[in-house]
Parts: structure tokens; C-alpha cells; sequence
């Protein structure tokens, strides 16, 4: 027979599952990389329509685009609700997913990227008891149903997302 491995995808461990407290949001969290089809833009353009809440990005790029999202937030006079973290060891990482967030978002942009890859991440924000909202594409549809297990929002387009966003802000605490 075939030798079989275990094969880790994001979660080496399933963790229990955390009861979090919803009842106050005011941060969402992005973990990954800047990459432009990533879609971070996306989300600094909704986060004018959505005063409330701040946006803590994990991961990052090359420096040159690091500048480019500071300049973009300086200009949407968003950069004192965006906190830059860096990049972080996977298991600060999955830790920070635990214990602090609470809401978490895939944005991102129409590219051929995102219709045929698997944003692994998403299973990190599952395991960790967060919400997720996420841009709706082909491969994220399979697993997310809208109100159910996560929030979709249209791809690409800041003003769904920013209508997501205040949706889940609205909900009472146990949905």
C-alpha cells in the first residue's frame, strides 16, 4: 500500500472551541500578505464608510507596498484606525486569532488569484471561533454561506463590504 502523511494545512491542532464576547467590536483583523490581489485597498475604502471600527493587518510585503497602503490610508484620512502589526510567527499568530479577535476578513480583489486558490487563512479564522467576512468568489462561496457560518460580500466592491460590515456591527451578540 501507499505510504500515508499527514498533510497540515493551517491548524496543526483543532483548538476547543472559544466562547467570545461579540457584544463589543471594534476591530477587525487581516492576516496575510499585501499583495495586491490581496484587496486590502478594498477594505481601507470601506473603512471611511464605517467610522467605528479599526483594522489590524498581520503579515505584510515588500516595504515599497507597505508605503504604498500607509500613503493610501494618509490619503483616506483613515491611517489612525490601521494598525500595521508586521509579520508574526505562525503561532503568534493563531494566538492573536484566539485570544483577541473577534472579527476577521478575507477582502480580496477580482483576480485570477482568488478564483482558484484557497485562502487557508480562512480555516485559522474558523478555528479560533471569529467571524469571517469574506469576498465572495467561487472558492470562498464553498465554505462560507452568508449568514450562516460567515458574511460574503461582493468582490471588489468597498461599499458591499462597508454594508457588511455595519450588518455584522448590528447584530445582537448571540447571532
Amino acid at each position: 500500500p501507499p505510504k500515508q502523511e499527514v498533510v497540515y494545512l493551517a491548524v496543526r491542532k483543532i483548538p476547543p472551541f472559544v466562547k467570545k464576547d461579540f457584544s463589543q467590536i471594534e476591530e477587525i483583523y487581516y492576516c496575510g500578505s499585501f499583495y495586491r490581489w490581496k484587496g486590502i485597498e478594498v477594505a481601507f475604502y470601506a473603512l471611511t464608510k464605517v467610522p467605528e471600527l479599526r483594522l489590524k493587518l498581520v503579515g505584510g510585503g515588500e516595504k515599497r507596498r507597505v508605503e504604498e497602503l500607509r500613503e493610501l490610508a494618509q490619503r483616506l484620512s483613515i491611517i489612525d484606525r490601521i494598525e500595521f502589526l508586521g509579520f508574526k510567527p505562525p503561532e503568534e499568530v493563531f494566538s492573536l486569532l484566539k485570544k483577541e479577535a473577534k472579527l476577521t476578513l478575507i477582502p480580496n480583489a477580482r483576480s485570477v488569484h482568488n478564483f482558484f486558490s484557497f485562502p487557508i487563512k480562512m480555516l485559522e479564522y474558523m478555528a479560533t471561533s471569529n467571524i469571517v467576512i469574506a469576498a465572495d468568489t467561487p472558492v470562498i462561496k464553498e465554505v462560507i454561506k452568508n449568514g450562516e457560518n460567515g458574511f460574503l460580500f461582493t468582490t471588489g466592491e468597498a461599499e458591499s463590504l462597508a454594508e457588511v460590515l455595519k450588518k455584522v456591527l448590528s447584530l445582537p451578540p448571540e447571532e
